[in-house]
């Protein structure tokens, strides 16, 4: 795993709570985790995240869970194809 994909999370993260105007501390507070946990996730210190973790924060960032356990390698993406009967 490169630097790049370890921080990738960490950044999309940081991008999307600096969007919403919320600071680490805001974040972390609304989640009901520490400032620190929030530190570590944007900085790539915390590689992978648990998922509770991610489940805490995605309302608060307004994304989906799922998009994140997928950023952060929990998860494949998949298309969701339904075929509609004629």
């Amino acid at each position: 795993m490169t630097e790049f994909e370890k921080t990738e999370l960490g950044k999309f993260i940081e991008m999307i709570r600096t969007e919403r105007d919320l600071s680490q501390r805001q974040l972390a507070e609304l989640a009901g985790i520490s400032n620190t946990e929030i530190w570590r996730l944007e900085t790539g210190e915390r590689r992978r995240p648990s998922p509770d973790v991610l489940k805490a924060i995605a309302p608060h960032l307004g994304v989906r869970y799922e998009d994140l356990m997928i950023k952060a390698g929990y998860m494949e993406e998949t298309w969701n194809i339904s075929i509609l009967p004629k």
